[in-house]
């Protein structure tokens, strides 16, 4: 029997990718809070 192979990525990843698309047109502070309204986990972002 061979193993199974997985692979996942975090949810974090996903929503910074998405960050682009969420702060076009906006100010630079609604850029900031926007990113930490996000909840992003910079560990995950390694994985």
């Amino acid at each position: 029997r061979t193993p199974y192979r997985l692979h996942f990525r975090r949810p974090c990843f996903i929503y910074y990718q998405a960050y682009t698309e969420m702060v076009v047109g906006q100010t630079l502070s609604d850029a900031i809070v926007t990113l930490s309204s996000m909840n992003v986990i910079a560990g995950e972002l390694d994985a």
